[in-house]
């Protein structure tokens, strides 16, 4: 591919995803309401540790009276991502991200579709579908903010390929062991900025991916270059995993098996894969149930469809696997719309039972369609006598379906960030107390441009902006909350003595640490902050922490003035040293030169 056209292409890509992502850049200063005012307070409690406490971010005092930071299925800290919400701010480094994620997954998809032996223009339309389909959309425009880690999955699977190739042509030992490395690495930054559900969701996908390319080259090692790269991917991402894993094991979220989301109806096969995929209506009917909606909503037209169709007809052997693969994650999606319920039997999993909603798998079947659909088109092409028609023929479908996806799913971001800035207070200088319940969820709805579903107990990220928690929030992790908030009758302050002779003087929290200042007396002192076995007590002699009505607590004894409370959770430690051990190792790995023919042959002869 030439210069030229690489330009042309950007420049393309370029125009499309600012008239896409149009009502992000219109909205920009706004809020979020949904899942986006939970997004953007975790998003924001990590920040603001790192920014302005210079502490790393492990622990959320904000939510619910306290929960790890570092164990939250949702912590971005460790991605990529986060690191744009470092240098521009909450508000505007999630539209940010939003934008270069949506470029990322269509570079990833226009290179896994030339892979597969598609021309530029193929390509293009493969990666536009993957990328302006409906999945971005409804996922992104409702707070779902992990879903940009689906970004990476076509780097993954396009350094799987390679690794596969590469042994199948008999390339040597090392030289297919590089890409395995690169797709480990690939998965791992879906994992670090998808969390683990993406994990699971994406795990399913190619498990079947990798099983159905074993078959067919009639060997094994799909399979385990699959399993390398898994190892991989686990090794490097284990400073967010083996905390999740940690906080999830205490506080395990079992969800139920409802596979259309509380929506009050329940459609049928035909009725479900309209909606799915040709349903207009997805973007802006207010008779279709939004939690429904977001989660179903896949919207891709009719032309990629047919595409699609053509490449079943006439290339059907290139892509066995990708038509496999595709219609199973497409069948369990369904659930229970479909003939046999595979939902249903993958949810009685363990692991998977914290999984809601069949529908995500969807985005596998649309990465499907997308390189189906450019299979198409190429085939098409291929199919016209005057090369000039043919090029013309394929500019008009890939503006067609371009200018469609832009107009109807990119109105689903409309709602996306509906919220006028509120008025807060001054920020206060130390963490405040909690909020029993978020005084904004109000004003919320009167700031709307548009109206929104009523939602659960939310307006958390206005309080952060004042430095104050909110005890009933929304949470996505079922930990109780027992610290109290200023409305309570028994509220104390945020540590008080519960027996003794001691007196409280002074308290200073900050995200990871709390400062406590006393008379000297003997007592038994009580924190307003839920228990957590990472808490540990800086003190000589060595004092100890205890569970008492679900906070923290320990027994000072006399003379003792100051005291400090740090975060300290051994998951995230032994995390973070097999992420830096497993990245030092894959970084050594890739950065080895191959070595020569001959030289490789007298290694293994010696």
């Amino acid at each position: 591919m030439s210069r030229k056209v690489l330009a042309a292409l950007i420049a393309g890509f370029a125009v499309v995803d600012v008239l896409f992502l149009r009502w992000v850049f219109i909205h920009f200063g706004n809020w979020g309401f949904w899942d986006w005012d939970y997004q953007q307070t975790l998003l924001e409690v990590a920040r603001v540790s790192v920014v302005e406490y210079g502490q790393l971010p492990l622990w959320n005092p904000y939510l619910g009276g306290g929960v790890s930071l570092a164990g939250h299925t949702l912590n971005h800290t460790w991605s990529p991502s986060f690191a744009i919400i470092l240098l521009f701010g909450t508000l505007a480094g999630t539209k940010l991200c939003i934008a270069i994620y949506l470029a990322l997954a269509q570079w990833g998809a226009f290179r896994l579709a030339r892979s597969l032996g598609q021309d530029v223009m193929s390509a293009a339309f493969a990666a536009t579908v993957f990328s302006l389909g409906g999945v971005y959309a409804q996922r992104l425009s409702h707070g779902q903010f992990e879903w940009i880690a689906i970004a990476w999955v076509p780097f993954v699977i396009h350094a799987l390929d390679r690794a596969r190739e590469a042994r199948v042509a008999g390339a040597s030992r090392f030289a297919s062991i590089r890409p395995v490395v690169m797709a480990g690495g690939f998965f791992a930054l879906l994992i670090l900025d998808g969390g683990p559900y993406q994990f699971a969701f994406f795990g399913v996908f190619l498990g079947l991916y990798a099983c159905i390319r074993s078959f067919e080259v009639r060997a094994a090692f799909p399979v385990l270059q699959l399993a390398m790269s898994v190892a991989i991917a686990v090794g490097i991402a284990a400073v967010k995993l083996f905390p999740v894993l940690d906080l999830v094991t205490r506080y395990p979220r079992i969800t139920s098996e409802d596979p259309f989301y509380g929506a009050p109806f329940e459609p049928g096969l035909f009725a479900v894969l309209f909606q799915m995929f040709l349903s207009r209506a997805q973007s802006h009917d207010p008779a279709m149930w939004m939690p429904y909606v977001l989660n179903v909503g896949c919207y891709v037209g009719i032309v990629p469809l047919v595409l699609a169709g053509l490449a079943l007809g006439w290339n059907a052997a290139r892509y066995r696997a990708w038509i496999a693969t595709g219609a199973i994650t497409l069948w369990i999606s369904l659930g229970v719309a479909a003939p046999i319920d595979l939902w249903h039997l993958l949810h009685r999993l363990p692991g998977f039972d914290m999984l809601r909603v069949p529908a995500r798998f969807n985005v596998y079947a649309l990465l499907a369609i997308a390189l189906l659909a450019g299979a198409g088109l190429t085939a098409l092409r291929e199919r016209i006598p005057d090369a000039r028609h043919g090029v013309l023929a394929g500019a008009t479908l890939l503006l067609v379906a371009a200018v469609n996806l832009v107009i109807v799913n990119g109105d689903v971001f409309k709602v996306a960030f509906s919220i006028r800035p509120l008025e807060t207070a001054p920020r206060a200088a130390g963490f405040e107390t909690h909020y029993a319940y978020s005084p904004f969820i109000a004003r919320y709805r009167q700031a709307a441009l548009y109206e929104v579903h009523p939602n659960w107990p939310s307006g958390s990220f206005p309080a952060v902006l004042e430095n104050r928690g909110v005890r009933w929030a929304f949470k996505t992790i079922p930990f109780p909350s027992h610290a109290l908030s200023t409305e309570d009758a028994g509220y104390r302050g945020e540590a008080w003595v519960a027996s003794g002779e001691g007196r409280i003087e002074a308290v200073e929290i900050t995200p990871n640490r709390i400062s406590l200042r006393s008379d000297g007396g003997p007592m038994l002192l009580r924190v307003n902050t839920n228990f957590d076995p990472g808490w540990r007590v800086r003190s000589t002699p060595p004092l100890e922490l205890v569970e008492l009505d679900g906070t923290l607590a320990l027994n000072v004894p006399s003379g003792m003035r100051e005291l400090e409370l740090v975060y300290r959770p051994v998951p995230f430690y032994w995390g973070a040293g097999v992420s830096l051990s497993s990245l030092v190792a894959a970084t050594a790995v890739l950065r080895r030169r191959t070595l020569k023919p001959s030289n490789m042959e007298a290694g293994e002869s010696a």
